[in-house]
C-alpha cells in the first residue's frame, strides 16, 4: 500500500519537523547554557576562596612583620607580602574575566587601575 501525500501535506509535515527539531535544539542549548552558568559560578566561588586564603596569608605576614617575630626577617616578609599582594591582584583580575566573560589582556593601564580601585574598596 502506497501512501499518497499532497504537496501541502508534505510542506506542513516539513514545517512541523523543523519546529520539533528547533525546539529540541533550543532545549539542548538551554541545558548547555545552564551547565555553563553553573560551571562559571563554581569557578567564581573557587576564585573567591583562593582570594580569601591569600588575604589571610597576607594579613598573617603583615602581623608577623609588625610583631617581634618578624625582627631580622623584615626584607623576607616584605618580599612575601609583595608576592601575596600580586597574587591577589592576579586572582581578582581572573575573577573579573570569568565574571564578565571578557578577556582583559588587551585593556590599557587605565582600565587595570580602575579594576584595582574597584577591588580595593
Amino acid at each position: 500500500m502506497r501512501l499518497k501525500l499532497s504537496k501541502v501535506t508534505l510542506i506542513l509535515l516539513g514545517i512541523g519537523f523543523l519546529a520539533i527539531s528547533s525546539s529540541v535544539g533550543l532545549l539542548a542549548d538551554q541545558k548547555r547554557s545552564v551547565e555553563d552558568q553553573q560551571r562559571r559560578a563554581q569557578n567564581l566561588g573557587a576564585l573567591l576562596e583562593s582570594v580569601e586564603q591569600v588575604q589571610q596569608d597576607l594579613l598573617a605576614r603583615q602581623k608577623e612583620l609588625e610583631g617581634s617575630a618578624g625582627r631580622g626577617r623584615e626584607e623576607e616578609l616584605r618580599a612575601e607580602i609583595r608576592e601575596l599582594s600580586s597574587k591577589i591582584e592576579s586572582l581578582l583580575h581572573t575573577f573579573t574575566e570569568v565574571a564578565t566573560g571578557v578577556e582583559l589582556v588587551g585593556l590599557g593601564d587605565a582600565q587595570r587601575k580602575e579594576e584595582e580601585a574597584f577591588w580595593s574598596k
